[in-house]
């Protein structure tokens, strides 16, 4: 095995702040980019990106644009092909590389451009590094905010340390980190190819919810229900033990209940049974970023849980609508902006009001249709289920690849 230096790393590699190899800047203060400066794109309009354009990696959407007057205002916010951009609110830590061929904008308040200085560093280790599931703690272990989590100060993110080996070296690990990345995409990409499979049959059997093309007979959400409940705020969470909250950071945009970041309320926090979750409940986020109210889950376990205030539960009258059914409705109607324009603005945050979100109409075939497609349904995520074990075990892999990447413990085979 190669000797190491006194930091611990192989010779030749430093140990460095990210400021020493990068210019950090977060996005404006939201009172300089309101929503209400935003114009319709035209010939002389430049882009304003959002957190949606990190999360899903995707910079071609998003319809906010900016005047020429404002852009050259704010012009210090700019991206570039090459940019790192991160998320700083809601969604913590998410990173994504900016791509050649966009158009010209930038950035709002709840992200942070990172520049690199390519003469020390390649863009992908430094990606790479970010990703990895130390830094990741280590992020959301500084965070502030109870509630609509917040990445703590650009100045304490400058002085987290990366180990610096030399280029050559550099290109190597991202070499292999690349092989593990692209296996890690197939498997994602079979997973898309799932639902895409569960929502042929949806469309097959009930016709499009937007427009209703089988003319099913409607009925007001509240009607359909017997109750629709927002959840409760709690400041004092325990990590390990009480009964377990889901906040919206268990509702993955794919519709998936998640329980990463599990916290646990003490069982005398909860007063009222209203706030106690049962099996096939819905669970609707109702306040977060306008690019995440609107997600939606099932709840399909037995054991107690609770859920936040950011997060309204439904439950449905099961002999009118069934769970999954409505289910797969609702992920259309997130997918396809329904309630974007539902959605009014508070202090840091948009949402949906209950009573909004009563009179919102749903189409209602007959229950037995409804109920045959659950079934197909719950095949599906039984299958869903083993890819997903097999994705953890493709993430375990990549996990551990970056912890001996970025320790040294690679040299051996890189050198």
């Amino acid at each position: 095995m190669k000797s190491k230096s006194s930091n611990g790393l192989p010779y030749g590699w430093e140990l460095v702040e990210f400021q020493e190899i990068a210019e950090f800047l977060r996005g404006p203060f939201g009172s300089s980019i309101k929503k209400s400066v935003c114009v319709s794109k035209g010939l002389a309009t430049y882009k304003l990106y959002e957190q949606g354009n990190v999360i899903q990696n995707d910079f071609r959407r998003g319809t906010y644009y900016i005047t020429k007057e404002k852009f050259d205002e704010l012009r210090k916010f700019e991206i570039l092909p090459g940019d790192i951009l991160i998320t700083c609110a809601g969604t913590l830590g998410k990173i994504a590389i900016v791509p050649e061929g966009i158009e010209r904008g930038i950035i709002n308040s709840v992200l942070m451009r990172i520049r690199l200085n390519n003469s020390k560093i390649l863009t992908k280790y430094f990606l790479y590094f970010f990703q990895s599931p130390e830094v990741q703690m280590r992020i959301f272990s500084k965070s502030i905010g109870a509630t609509i989590k917040n990445l703590f100060a650009t100045k304490n993110l400058r002085m987290f340390k990366i180990p610096l080996p030399p280029l050559k070296i550099q290109k190597k690990i991202v070499a292999v980190l690349d092989k593990t990345d692209r296996l890690k995409e197939m498997r994602e990409n079979a997973n898309r190819e799932t639902n895409k499979i569960l929502q042929l049959i949806f469309f097959e059997m009930f016709g499009d919810p937007l427009s209703n093309d089988k003319n099913w007979e409607k009925m007001d959400l509240k009607e359909a229900s017997l109750e629709i409940q927002p959840g409760f705020a709690f400041g004092g969470f325990n990590k390990s033990k009480g009964i377990p909250h889901i906040r919206p950071f268990n509702i993955s945009e794919d519709g998936d209940l998640v329980f990463n970041e599990i916290k646990f309320v003490p069982k005398e926090a909860i007063k009222n049974k209203r706030y106690v979750l049962n099996e096939g409940d819905i669970l609707f986020n109702s306040t977060n970023s306008e690019e995440l109210v609107g997600k939606t889950t099932i709840f399909n376990l037995k054991s107690v849980y609770t859920f936040s205030n950011h997060i309204t539960k439904i439950r449905l009258k099961t002999d009118i609508i069934n769970p999954y059914y409505f289910l797969c409705t609702f992920y259309i109607f997130y997918k396809f902006g329904v309630f974007k324009t539902m959605m009014k603005r508070w202090v840091n945050q948009v949402g949906i009001d209950t009573r909004k979100l009563e009179s919102l109409k749903i189409p209602i075939p007959p229950i037995k249709l409804q109920n045959q497609f659950a079934i197909r349904f719950q095949k599906i995520e039984s299958m869903k289920y083993k890819q997903q074990k097999s994705t953890e075990n493709i993430d375990q892999l990549f996990g551990a690849l970056k912890q001996k990447a970025f320790n040294g413990e690679l040299v051996e085979v890189l050198y």
